[in-house]
C-alpha cells in the first residue's frame, strides 16, 4: 500500500525488522505508488502455512452479536451448542437435547459474564482479566449512569458506526501500554502509526445515491459524526499525559486505517460442524438423529431464507444500478471462463450441503499486522483462515517460490471486473493485477462500444 506522511512518522523499516523476526516474511519498499509489501523468504506448496497471526485488534460486528453468543476477548463461541441455539432462535422453540452428541462434546466454553456489570461475557475469568489489562479496565461501562460520556459513546456506535468501538479498543491498549512502558506515548502509539491511511470521511467510499454536488456535504457529516465520537472518548478516558494520543487527527486516521486495511474475520459455526458430523454417520443412525432434527432444521432455513430474503431486497436497488455495466463483464478472459467451466463440471460431491452452513458463523473485522502490509490483487496467491481464537492462518494458494511478493484479494475476487474495481476505490487504488488486465484487454476486443480509458480510470 502507498505510504504516506501519517506512516512515514515511524522508522518503519526498523519496526517491520523487529516484528518479522518470527515469520519467514519481510516488509520491503517497492515504488512510491505501491508501497510497501510482504515478501516470502522461501518457498512454500499449495495450502502450505506460510504465518500465524493474532489480531492487533478486532471485534464482533454488533449485528452478528445477536446471532452468535461469543467471547468479548477471544471471539469463542459461548456455553454449549444448546445455549448457541438458544440465542439464535431468541424463543422460536426450545430444544433440551441435542441427539448424537454427549454433554461433554455439546460444552463449548464457560459463560462469564463482566464482573463489573457491562454487557460483555466472556469464556473464562482467565479470558476477562487478559481484557481487563488489555483495554477493559477503560472502555467497560459498568454501572455507569446513561449521561456518562463513555455510555453516551457506546449509544453513538451502536446508532451510527460500529468502527469506532474498535477504536475505542485500540486507544484502551495505547493507554495500558502507555503505564506499562515508563509512560513513551510514541513507543505505544507506534504499531499504529505502520499502516497506511487516510482521514477516515476521506475513505469511506460515497454511496451511489450520493450525486456529485452532495460529495462534500456526505464528507462533511462523516467528519461531523468522528468529532462527535472522539470528544466523548477523549471526555471518558482523557489525563494531561494521554495529550499525544487524543489527537483528533490521528484517531480521524486509525479509523481510516480500520477502513483501508482491516480484513473480514470468520470464524465456523459449532452447530454446523455438528450437523455434518451427523450426516456423516452411518444410514440408520443418520436418519434418525435428523428426523429428530427434523423441526429444528425447518426452523432453520426459514430462518436463513428471510435473511436471505432481506439482503437481497436490500441489494435489489443497487444491482439495477449496476446491470448495464456488469453485461460487458460476459466477455472476460477466455482463460478464466474456461477455468470456471471446469469448476462448474466437478463432482457433485464436492458441493456442500445446505443443512451444514444453516447457523450462523462468528463474523467480525480485525487489524493484522503482516496481513495489513500486504497487497492487493485479484487473482491472490494466499488466503486466509482462522482459529476459534481468532488468530490468522495465512495459507499459500499456490506453490510459492522465495523472495516472491504474497498478496490478498482485499475483496470479492469472484466478482466482475466492474464490480471488484467499484469496491476497491474505497482502497485509493485501480487493480493493475494479471486477472484485471486480461479482463479488460479481453472486454476491449470483444466490444466496440466500450470505452477503452473509461475502463482504465
Amino acid at each position: 500500500m502507498a505510504t504516506d506522511k501519517f506512516v512515514e512518522q515511524c522508522n518503519n523499516d526498523q519496526y517491520y525488522e523487529r516484528f518479522t523476526q518470527e515469520f519467514p516474511v519481510s516488509v520491503k519498499f517497492i515504488d512510491p505508488v505501491k508501497g510497501k509489501g510482504v515478501f516470502v523468504h522461501q518457498a512454500f506448496q499449495e495450502d502450505d502455512v506460510i504465518l500465524t497471526e493474532a489480531p492487533m485488534a478486532a471485534m464482533q460486528h454488533l449485528e452478528n452479536q445477536k446471532e452468535s453468543l461469543c467471547c468479548f476477548n477471544c471471539f469463542r463461541f459461548l456455553g454449549s451448542f444448546e445455549t448457541q441455539l438458544r440465542h439464535y432462535l431468541q424463543g422460536r422453540a426450545i430444544f433440551t437435547k441435542l441427539p448424537g452428541v454427549t454433554e461433554t462434546e455439546s460444552h463449548l466454553s464457560d459463560v462469564f459474564p463482566c464482573p463489573q456489570k457491562c454487557d460483555e461475557v466472556f469464556c473464562s475469568q482467565a479470558c476477562f482479566e487478559a481484557a481487563f489489562a488489555d483495554h477493559h479496565n477503560l472502555t467497560c461501562t459498568k454501572s455507569l449512569p446513561w449521561n456518562h460520556p463513555l455510555v453516551e459513546f457506546k449509544t453513538l456506535c451502536h446508532e451510527t458506526n460500529e468502527i469506532f468501538l474498535l477504536g475505542a479498543k485500540v486507544y484502551g491498549k495505547i493507554i495500558n501500554e502507555f503505564e506499562r512502558n515508563g509512560h513513551d506515548m510514541g513507543k505505544a502509539m507506534a504499531p499504529y502509526k505502520v499502516f497506511h491511511s487516510q482521514l477516515w470521511w476521506e475513505v469511506v467510499q460515497v454511496p451511489d445515491d450520493v450525486p456529485a454536488t452532495e460529495v462534500l456535504t456526505f464528507q462533511r457529516s462523516l467528519k461531523h459524526l468522528i468529532s462527535q465520537a472522539f470528544d466523548l472518548l477523549k471526555e471518558s478516558m482523557w489525563q494531561p499525559s494521554y495529550d499525544a494520543l487524543f489527537d483528533f487527527v490521528f484517531f480521524s486516521r486509525l479509523i481510516g486505517a480500520f477502513e483501508m486495511n482491516n480484513v473480514s474475520v470468520e470464524i465456523p459455526s459449532p452447530l454446523n460442524e455438528y450437523i455434518k458430523r451427523i450426516k456423516s454417520l452411518p444410514l440408520a443412525e443418520r436418519e434418525a438423529h435428523l428426523k429428530e432434527l427434523e423441526p429444528l432444521l425447518l426452523i432453520a432455513r426459514r430462518m436463513k431464507e428471510e435473511k436471505e430474503n432481506e439482503v437481497e431486497n436490500e441489494d435489489e436497488e443497487d444491482e439495477e444500478d449496476e446491470a448495464q455495466d456488469d453485461h460487458t463483464d460476459e466477455v472476460s478472459d477466455p482463460e478464466v471462463t474456461e477455468t470456471a467451466q471446469g469448476e462448474n463440471n466437478t463432482d457433485e460431491e464436492e458441493v456442500e450441503d445446505p443443512d451444514c452452513t444453516l447457523f450462523p458463523i462468528m463474523e467480525g473485522t480485525g487489524l493484522y499486522m503482516m496481513v495489513g502490509a500486504m497487497n492487493h490483487s485479484c487473482k491472490p496467491n494466499t488466503y486466509v483462515d482462522y482459529k476459534a481464537d481468532c488468530t490468522l492462518h495465512l495459507r499459500a494458494v499456490r506453490a510459492l517460490e522465495a523472495e516472491e511478493e504474497l498478496c490478498i484479494s482485499y475483496i470479492d475476487q469472484d466478482d466482475t471486473i466492474t464490480a471488484r474495481h467499484k469496491e476497491l476505490r474505497e482502497y485509493g487504488f485501480q487493480c493493475r493485477c494479471s486477472k484485471c488486465e486480461r479482463e479488460l484487454e479481453s472486454m476491449l476486443a470483444n466490444s466496440s462500444l466500450l470505452d477503452p480509458m473509461s475502463l482504465r480510470q
